[in-house]
């Protein structure tokens, strides 16, 4: 399977992410970050709890959600904003979960 990374620049590509106007801070594309190994994508239109666990339960480690976690004004949970906030990735502590969303 292919990695996060050409996952992610896929999508950002083919949904047009840096061209289609959205809310003026709306985050989309990757927004939790993991090692980057893929084995299993899942999907679903909004993230809940529920939604979460079922992927848990189902060995989903790449989740496509129309309705993402973050709204205007936030960060992506990358590796490179943990570095800079100084703590490890909170995406490790959800057992290899990755997160791409988009309106």
């Amino acid at each position: 399977m292919a990695s996060l990374i050409q996952i992610v620049r896929y999508l950002d590509k083919y949904l047009r992410v840096g061209e289609i106007e959205d809310w003026p801070s709306a985050l989309n594309g990757l927004q939790i970050e993991n090692s980057g190994r893929i084995t299993k994508i899942g999907a679903a239109v909004d993230v809940s709890t529920r939604v979460l666990s079922e992927a848990v339960k189902q060995d989903v480690d790449l989740l496509l959600v129309h309705h993402g976690l973050f709204w205007p004004g936030l960060q992506p949970v990358t590796s490179a904003f943990n570095t800079i906030l100084g703590r490890e990735r909170p995406a490790d502590r959800l057992e290899g979960a990755r997160f791409y969303f988009a309106r």
